[in-house]
This record gives structure tokens, C-alpha cells and sequence, in this order.
């Protein structure tokens, strides 16, 4: 049996009193456990254990007696106020994404100063800045900066660490040890009851790897919640564009005699596979890989339409670009091109390109290898390239797919995609 109480300890900290008790089959022990969740894992000096825990330690008559566990179930955020200690709206977002799932502080300056944490360094945080205190890990710190001109990122930045932090929870000790008491099931001489630990066992595998899965997926639905709100940013500012031209061309005569557009957009790919048999069939200045063993890999995936569509508009954005480029019309850089774009251009967000790789995975020869890819001799006299220039399908989390191409279109006219598929390895 498990009871879960909260009290509330001194100076207003929310506390939980998990008690789980479990009898031997024989009726000769019973095995008890009590632990404490605080809700802060920055405490005051001197902090305790709660009274009550204490108080029912000493009522239990235990033959033996291990020491009370105080240990911290929940991330703490700490988000730094100014001197008139009024709640911002971005720690209300914060407070309200954030629910249950760790406890949100906001504090002054000098009531930080008050504070202590082992794994915790306060002397940089300002006035504004958010900081995200793990167990056993460094704690995260966004700075005003971050904070004041990405708050969704930053909220997603903060409800992505205490997502990590609890799918890292380790299962309780508390079965293993109890089971291995004398007269229990796993203890020595045991008796067919073995059969139950097993599937105790087993549930309580299956449940940590549901909880990883499931923190894996909210990873995924941020990311794809973040490319959400830059598509209708996006969005938004090309309408005020059109607007704007629709006025502009109003003023230099009859705008009512510009003809309609009535061409009809094509449907995008459906899946991943089809957006490269599409971009081979479609696209001039675009080679796809013949290799479609990564890609198919996608296609089992539930976001596999949503990357198909992502997938299909930066081909189409590098089509446009090869063309313009092998036309001298430009001489840019592919994410120079998506950043200022010339006029009536296919772009994505820049922020999904990246023109090269870190030193790191550069310069590690087996991450490397992971990049190279067929080409023609026309290309590379070796018959293959580094392509480490690539496309974000999405940002992180999951398979996180990238597209990595080699960029000849100032010689050839063409853009030679070696690899679309999940994220290749990065160095250990």
C-alpha cells in the first residue's frame, strides 16, 4: 500500500510524504519506506527532513531503521525578478506550460543571494534571467537576453530540461530492496512466487521506457510547435508584404485589370520517399540519392507527412536557388539566399540550413565518414564528397532528419543531395 501526504513544512515549501509499505508473504516483515519531494531544489541553509517523516520513524517499531532519504523528484525554476518583485508575463507562461511538472520560483535578486545550491552557480544570474536546477546535472541559465527576444524558444528551451531531467528519474529502489528481504519472492529460498517478480520487474521496465518515449515525443511536438509559430510569423509578414504591393501597384493605375491568379498549387508529398522520387522527376538542379533505404526508414514515423512537406519546400528552395545561381543572377551561399532573397525566389527559413558542420565533427574521422557521399568524377576525382552542409527537417529530438547535399551549381548548375534521412551520428 502507498500513501501520499502533503503538508506543509516551514516557511511555506510544498513537501510530499510518499509511505509505501509492503508485507512479506509469511507475515514475519514488513518493509516500509518513507521519502520527501520537495518542491524546491534549492533550500535554505540548514533545511531538514519533515517533522512529521521524523515522528513516524520513531512510532514505527522496526527491527531495522535506515536513514531517512530527502532527494529532489521535481526540477526547480528560478526566474530572477527585479527590485519591485512583480511577476512577468513570462514566468506566468512559465507557471502555466509548466504545471505540475516542476516548481517555478520567482525571486529577487537579494532573496537569490540567500540561496545556495551545490551544482548551482548564482553569481551571473541577472535580473530576468530563467535557471533550471537539476539534480546532478548543470543547471540551465537563459540570460535576459534570450529570454526578452525568444520567449518561445525559451519556454520550450525550459519545459525540454525538466522533460529530460524527469524521464532521467531512476526507478525506486524500494521494490528491488524489499523483494530481496528474507521470505521474499527474490530472496534466497523462495518459492514460485518468482513468477510475480518477474512481471513486476518487467512492468516496471516497460514503464521507464513509455516515460522515455513519451518525453521523446513532447520534444518532438515543441519542435514542431516552435516551426509552427516561425511558419505563421512568416506568414504573417508576407501578408502585410502583398498588401503592400497591392497598394503600391493600385497607385501607379487600374489594379482591378490585373488579371487573377489562377494556377492551382501542386500537392505536397505525402511522404518522405515520394518527395525524392517527386524531386527527381520535378526538379532540374536537383540529383537525389539512389539510396532510399534512410529515407524509407522515415516513412514509419507519425511526423512522416509533416517532414515530407518540410522535405519538399527546401528542394523546391534549392531548385530555385541552383537555377538562379547557374544563371548568374545571384552568387550567394544557400543560406544567404533564404536570409535576403532575391525578388519572386523560393526560400524556407535560413534557420533551417546550415552551411557546414562543427570542428568537432569535421574533423572526427569516423563522423566524417558518416558524410561522405557519392558523386560524379565531374564533382570529386574520388568519386565522392563531404556533404556537410544540410537541411534541419527538424530541429532536435526523435530521428530529427537532415538532408545533407554538396552545392555545385556555380560549375554544373546542380545541387547533389547525398543523404535524407535521420540525424547521422555526432562525435562521442
Amino acid at each position: 500500500m502507498r500513501f501520499r501526504l502533503e503538508p506543509t513544512a516551514g516557511g511555506g515549501a510544498s513537501t510530499v510524504c510518499t509511505i509505501t509499505a509492503i508485507d512479506c508473504p509469511d507475515g514475519s516483515h514488513l518493509w516500509v519506506e518513507a521519502s520527501t519531494e520537495r518542491s524546491a531544489a534549492i533550500s535554505p541553509p540548514g533545511a531538514s527532513v519533515s517533522a512529521f517523516e521524523t515522528a513516524l520513524q520513531e512510532r514505527l517499531d522496526l527491527t531495522e531503521r535506515s536513514s531517512a532519504v530527502e532527494f529532489d523528484a521535481r526540477p526547480t525554476v528560478f526566474v530572477a525578478r527585479a527590485a519591485d518583485d512583480v511577476e512577468s508575463r513570462f514566468e506566468r507562461r512559465l507557471r502555466k506550460r509548466l504545471l505540475t511538472m516542476a516548481a517555478v520560483e520567482g525571486l529577487t535578486m537579494s532573496a537569490i543571494a540567500g540561496q545556495h545550491h551545490e551544482d548551482a552557480d548564482l553569481a551571473g544570474v541577472a535580473p530576468g534571467s530563467v535557471l533550471v536546477v537539476r539534480t546532478g546535472h548543470v543547471p540551465l541559465h537563459l540570460p535576459p537576453t534570450v529570454v526578452n527576444r525568444q520567449p518561445d524558444a525559451a519556454l520550450l528551451r525550459v519545459h525540454r530540461a525538466c522533460l529530460d531531467e524527469i524521464a532521467a528519474q531512476p526507478p525506486s529502489s524500494m521494490l528491488r530492496t524489499a523483494l530481496a528481504l528474507p521470505g521474499m519472492p527474490n530472496s534466497p529460498g523462495g518459492t514460485d512466487e518468482d513468477v510475480l517478480l518477474e512481471e513486476a520487474q518487467s512492468l516496471e521496465s516497460e514503464r521507464e521506457l513509455a516515460r522515455r518515449q513519451a518525453a521523446e515525443l513532447r520534444i518532438t511536438c515543441d519542435d514542431l510547435t516552435l516551426d509552427l509559430l516561425e511558419a505563421l510569423r512568416e506568414a504573417d509578414d508576407r501578408a502585410r508584404r502583398i498588401r503592400y504591393l497591392e497598394q503600391r501597384l493600385a497607385d501607379f493605375g487600374d489594379f482591378g485589370s490585373v488579371p487573377p491568379l489562377i494556377e492551382e498549387p501542386d500537392e505536397p508529398p505525402t511522404s518522405c520517399t515520394e518527395v525524392l522520387e517527386r524531386a527527381r522527376d520535378e526538379l532540374a538542379h536537383i540529383k537525389v540519392p539512389a539510396d532510399r533505404g534512410p529515407t524509407q526508414l522515415l516513412d514509419d514515423h507519425a511526423a512522416a507527412m509533416v517532414w515530407a512537406g518540410k522535405a519538399w519546400a527546401a528542394l523546391q528552395a534549392l531548385n530555385d536557388y541552383a537555377a538562379q545561381k547557374s544563371a548568374g543572377k545571384h552568387n550567394l551561399n544557400f543560406y544567404r539566399f533564404c536570409a535576403d532573397p532575391p525578388p519572386g525566389s523560393l526560400t524556407i527559413n535560413p534557420s533551417w540550413v546550415a552551411i557546414g558542420e562543427s570542428d568537432s565533427t569535421r574533423n572526427d574521422p569516423t563522423t566524417r565518414s558518416a558524410r561522405m557521399f557519392p558523386v560524379p568524377t565531374a564533382v570529386n576525382s574520388s568519386g565522392t564528397a563531404f556533404m556537410e552542409a544540410h537541411i534541419k527537417v527538424q530541429r532536435r529530438g526523435g530521428l530529427a532528419p537532415r538532408i545533407h547535399y554538396v552545392d555545385d551549381s556555380q560549375q554544373s548548375g546542380m545541387v547533389y543531395v547525398g543523404y535524407f534521412g535521420r540525424h547521422l551520428p555526432l562525435p562521442d
